[in-house]
Order: structure tokens, then C-alpha cells, then sequence
């Protein structure tokens, strides 16, 4: 227990989950108001382009979610700063919708977090792929096949609608490890003091 409720835990897991717990007594208002709605998002209600990842369809949906986030930040980011985790949320966030926005002008509507867990995920692993390559690249390769596989004509995007009661968009994980790849590459976060991965206690 001392090892999950640290100063990464107060400042970034657990105010995250408190977040979307919250989006979620608050449904349906929550859901309607924040939600990616692309005719909204047109008329400059800019800020479903962030906040359409903090709320959901079901509690269910955020269950599962909320499961995999913890997975991935045990498993993947627990060395990193509070800030830097934050960053790639808003980043990740707000580059998944906009790729939705820009690519699918058919899909009227999206809400989850699960885009952004990819982001996470993908992000840690390629910064941790130093400290251990065999398992790092063993998980990607997994990651990779479950995106194609999630693309491909033998996926069913409606398996979870007894739980969500709308098709899972695989999309939205495609755009959020492109995200979390690209951030990790790109921004260079270890080679700068700003963005340190180890917390300073």
C-alpha cells in the first residue's frame, strides 16, 4: 500500500480517477455537455475536443477503463512526474479528437477515456524500452497486433454493447498510440530537466 499511495499516486492517479468518478454521478448533464459532438465541436465548443475523454457511456465503460488505467500506471508509469503525466492526458486527448474530427466526419458522437490509455501506454513503453527491450518490445509487438486486428474486417466493434450500448470506436486507440508514440519520440522528455521521469520526494 506504501508503494501505490505516493506523491506520483496524490497528485496524478488519484485526482484522475476522482475526475472521471465525478463526470460520472454527474451523467447524463456531464455526458451531454462534454461529450465529442462534432456538430458542437463546429459551432467552436472547443472544449469537447478535451473533456469527451472524462466521461462515459455507462458505469460499466468507466469501470473498464478506470481498470486500465490502473494496469498501465503500475505497470508503465510509475517513475514519471505528476506534471508529465497531466501533460500527456491533455495532449492526448485533444490530438485524439482531433484526428476523430478531421478523419471520421461520419461519427457524430464519442466519449471515453480508452484512446488515452493507449497514449499512456504507448508512451511508457517506448521510454521504458532501455530497461527492458526483449519484454518492452514483446508488448508493443502485442499492442500492434491488437490495433490491426481491431482494424481489420474480423473485428466486432459491437461485443460490449451489452455494457456500453454503443460499438466500441477503434479508432480512438489507433489515434492514442500514434499519440503516445509520437510524443515519446518527438518531445524528447528525458533529455530535459522540465520533464523528468523521477519524481524528486
Amino acid at each position: 500500500m506504501r508503494g501505490f499511495v505516493n506523491k506520483q499516486a496524490l497528485q496524478f492517479l488519484l485526482p484522475l480517477l476522482m475526475l472521471i468518478m465525478a463526470m460520472e454521478w454527474m451523467h447524463p448533464w456531464a455526458l451531454e455537455w462534454l461529450e465529442y459532438q462534432r456538430y458542437a465541436v463546429r459551432e467552436w465548443q472547443l472544449w469537447r475536443l478535451l473533456t469527451a475523454h472524462f466521461v462515459h457511456l455507462t458505469p460499466w465503460h468507466m469501470a473498464m477503463n478506470l481498470a486500465s488505467l490502473i494496469v498501465v500506471w503500475i505497470g508503465f508509469l510509475r517513475g514519471w512526474t505528476a506534471w508529465r503525466l497531466w501533460s500527456l492526458v491533455f495532449l492526448g486527448s485533444v490530438f485524439i479528437s482531433f484526428l476523430i474530427l478531421i478523419t471520421d466526419p461520419e461519427l457524430s458522437g464519442y466519449a471515453g477515456f480508452s484512446g488515452v490509455i493507449y497514449t499512456l501506454l504507448v508512451a511508457g513503453l517506448v521510454q521504458g524500452w532501455h530497461q527492458e527491450p526483449v519484454l518492452t518490445t514483446g508488448i508493443l509487438v502485442a499492442v500492434a497486433v491488437r490495433l490491426g486486428w481491431e482494424q481489420s474486417i474480423w473485428y466486432d466493434p459491437t461485443y460490449l454493447d451489452s455494457w456500453l450500448h454503443a460499438p466500441v470506436y477503434p479508432n480512438a486507440h489507433l489515434f492514442g498510440a500514434i499519440a503516445g508514440g509520437l510524443f515519446a519520440f518527438c518531445v524528447r522528455l528525458p533529455r530535459s530537466r522540465f520533464w523528468s521521469v523521477r519524481d524528486r520526494q
